[in-house]
């Protein structure tokens, strides 16, 4: 028989019709979904699935009219298939059968074989339709087969809508607990539920912006109920939902930390843990994105923001991840933070992805030896940028005015003065040995912000040195032990914790309580180590953080145990303690006595 010219078959053959295309189209769906249930990996199941429906499509075209010669198949182009790697099936279990329910698969790259003809509606746009509800009562029955029930959970925790309706509707968190348990105890079902997942996290990250009701946050109380997020396996799980959660509008995070604030301590350590390992896997060696990475940072902040402002589980030193601390590079952390870009005003930091954040933005990860780094970077960075900018300056005011010979003539000493201290590099200060405070105060009082801001350099008047650091160290131990001396009436010292505490009743001036400030400042800025013992209670002041009885407690031990007292005492106070809302103290072998409130009653 003489052979038939292909393109004459395909031009007798009668053209696929658009209903053809979707009968097609969910024929193919169907032998996908029953492939996978019987164990195929996604890749072996799209190839078997695509070979037979060619086959199905050529017996067709084959018997459909003995006339005609047997027409060429049509010319397909490949469908879109998700592909996600799946290890091999576990032996099945034996339970008892269900009608499976189809679902849509989509992929980004096409497979080297015939797929589903372009005229079909494109698979993206048509929503999977919602399997039946996965309960525990429905887990532990039994009543579907093996390959019906991966069928159910595939579709139930592959995509978003279906993990908020139909995943443990109605369910308590024991009872979400035990029906992932469950699922997770049996090989397949488990390797079924981490393949689902996977095509959950990879949803764009835009769809955040659309879940706007609390019950659309149901997905993820489900997740992070899974028992194998501390699995390595489930790092991209655990990264993609991070992401997923980082872009969710402001009240919907606020409610993700309404709900962690009423989990138990033991729930929110699992949480910081998870969170915990994937940084680590992520930095020794792991190839995942920079912005997952960032996104399990942010939920990293939320634990700590329940740490500090709502329920104390952990101490802060919980929140320090040793890999960030041992093998990131600072400096090239510090160049991408909002700590170092602040002092660039060409960059926008409302403008940087998820992906150019910095570990210096999430700083509670940081332990105090890493954050001292960072401040050296700071500092040195500034100094630079200060003298940098001062001679600029002084450059460009030297042009202006010798133009003008008027100028030079009316020139004072002042100014000249000035112009000196913009062109030297350093923050000089020359003091007398006998008479470091009130020349220090002196000085410093009148330097001004960006001054400060430069190396500090000290001179001893009338004696012979240069500081190469080891004045500067000297300098600060001579002044801060004379300035924090209880004899010098500035501070109080407990009797027994010995730490310091402001004196109310100071005779010194304010200017000289701000002094102390500007030292710690030049000190931290220029790497000088101070030994201060300044209760707790400070750092919280100064961060205008909410004080508490047990800061009491710990600064000042006597007068919290008296609070303490106190507040269990059931009688009352005023005619057994003989106690009022009064505290008397001594200032100078003089009682006094201040009203905490009007009268003192």
């Amino acid at each position: 028989m003489e052979r038939q010219d292909p393109s004459t078959s395909a031009a007798s053959s009668s053209p696929m019709t658009a209903e053809d295309a979707a009968a097609l189209k969910e024929k193919f769906q169907q032998m996908y979904m029953e492939l996978i249930a019987t164990g195929l990996t996604p890749n072996d199941a799209v190839a078997e699935a695509l070979t037979r429906l060619y086959a199905t499509t050529a017996s067709t075209a084959n018997t459909g009219s003995s006339a005609a010669p047997p027409a060429q198949p049509p010319t397909l182009q490949a469908a879109p298939v998700i592909i996600t790697p799946q290890p091999p099936p576990a032996p099945p279990l034996a339970v008892v059968a269900a009608t499976p329910v189809p679902v849509v698969v989509v992929a980004p790259s096409p497979v080297g074989v015939v797929a589903v003809p372009t005229t079909a509606p494109s698979a993206a746009l048509v929503p999977p339709p919602r399997p039946p509800a996965l309960t525990l009562a429905l887990l532990q029955s039994n009543d579907l087969s093996l390959s019906n029930m991966q069928t159910l959970v595939y579709e139930t925790f592959s995509h978003s809508d279906h993990l908020n309706v139909s995943c443990f509707p109605g369910h308590s968190r024991h009872d979400i607990q035990q029906g992932l348990s469950l699922l997770a105890s049996h090989p397949v079902l488990a390797n079924t539920m981490g393949n689902a997942l996977q095509s959950w996290v990879n949803q764009p990250w835009s769809n955040s912006k659309k879940w706007t009701q609390p019950t659309d946050l149901h997905q993820f109380w489900v997740v992070l109920e899974h028992p194998l997020l501390f699995d390595p396996e489930y790092r991209q799980v655990v990264g993609g939902m991070a992401k997923l959660m980082y872009f969710l509008d402001d009240g919907m995070k606020a409610a993700v930390l309404a709900r962690w604030a009423g989990y138990s301590e033991d729930d929110l350590h699992r949480l910081l843990d998870v969170f915990h390992q994937f940084i680590t896997l992520a930095l020794v060696g792991a190839e995942l994105k920079m912005d997952m990475l960032f996104a399990v940072c942010d939920l990293l902040r939320l634990l700590h923001e329940i740490n500090e402002k709502s329920r104390k589980f952990c101490e802060f030193s919980a929140f320090y991840n040793d890999a960030v601390n041992s093998e990131l590079n600072l400096l090239t952390d510090y160049a991408n933070s909002g700590v170092f870009l602040k002092h660039r005003p060409t960059t926008h930091q409302s403008t940087r992805q998820l992906s150019e954040l910095s570990f210096c933005d999430f700083p509670f990860i940081l332990d105090p030896a890493s954050k001292s780094l960072v401040l050296h970077f700071d500092a040195e960075y500034q100094q630079r940028r200060t003298v940098h900018g001062s001679l600029a300056s002084t450059a460009s005011t030297t042009t202006s005015s010798s133009t003008s010979t008027t100028h030079e003539t009316l020139s004072t000493s002042s100014s000249t003065s000035s112009t000196l201290d913009n062109l030297m590099p350093y923050l000089v200060l020359r003091v007398r040995r006998e008479f470091v405070v009130p020349d220090a105060l002196q000085q410093l009082v009148q330097a001004t912000s960006e001054q400060l801001k430069k190396p500090l350099k000290v001179k001893f008047i009338g004696e012979e040195g240069v500081d190469e650091g080891g004045v500067k160290k000297e300098f600060f131990q001579i002044i801060i032990r004379q300035l924090l001396d209880p004899d010098f009436g500035m501070f109080l010292s407990d009797e027994d914790t010995h730490t310091l505490w402001f004196n109310c009743d100071s005779l010194e001036s304010s200017m000289e309580f701000e002094l102390i400030g500007i030292l710690l400042g030049l000190a931290i800025y220029n790497g000088v180590i101070l030994d201060l013992h300044f209760p707790p209670l400070v750092y919280k002041k100064l961060m205008e953080q909410s004080v508490t009885l047990s800061d009491v407690e710990a600064s000042q031990p006597a007068l919290g145990r008296g609070l303490r007292q106190l507040l269990s005492f059931d009688g009352d106070v005023e005619s057994v303690f003989q106690r009022s809302f009064q505290v008397s103290y001594q200032v100078f072998g003089e009682i006094k006595t201040v009203d905490l409130v009007p009268n003192g009653t």
